[in-house]
């Protein structure tokens, strides 16, 4: 099990994880941690709350279809469309198509769209797939971070 901070940095980090899921056939779940909490600190200050987190754990996928969607205005046909086009850019992603089948009609139904049309899409490869994470930045020590500031006044 990896545990990923929940703010944008741990997210980008699981996103760039879930390139190994179908590397080497591997199930990912996600254990959605409260915002802002670190896994250790929730560990640390309640452990039941870690392990509810880890018994509720969801496909990878399904994390971040969520994410996607639950972030998007769908108030609106031009936002909704905008919403499903990134949504099926995640959902080609995955090998089975049973399962891929399954994420359409959640989409489908969220951006109150016909699900004949996403799959029509998803069969054309009508699809823009996202863009690969970045790779993670590596963190200065303190020396160089301290060699990087500005001493001031001279």
């Amino acid at each position: 099990m990896l545990a990923f901070d929940a703010d944008t940095a741990g997210q980008a980090a699981a996103d760039r994880f879930y390139q190994w899921e179908s590397r080497f056939d591997m199930d990912v779940v996600v254990a959605a941690m409260p915002p802002g909490v670190d896994p250790a600190d929730l560990a640390m200050e309640d452990p039941a709350a870690l392990v509810a987190a880890v018994e509720g754990a969801r496909p990878f996928l399904e994390f971040r279809l969520s994410r996607i969607l639950d972030a998007a205005d769908l108030d609106s046909a031009e936002h909704r469309a905008r919403a499903a086009e990134e949504a099926l850019g995640v959902i080609v992603e995955h090998p089975n198509d049973l399962v891929r089948d399954q994420y359409l009609m959640q989409v489908a139904d969220r951006c109150r769209l016909d699900v004949d049309r996403l799959r029509q899409r998803v069969a054309s490869g009508d699809v823009r797939r996202p863009a690969p994470p970045e790779p993670a930045r590596r963190r200065r020590d303190d020396a160089d971070g301290a060699r990087d500031q500005d001493p001031g006044p001279r």
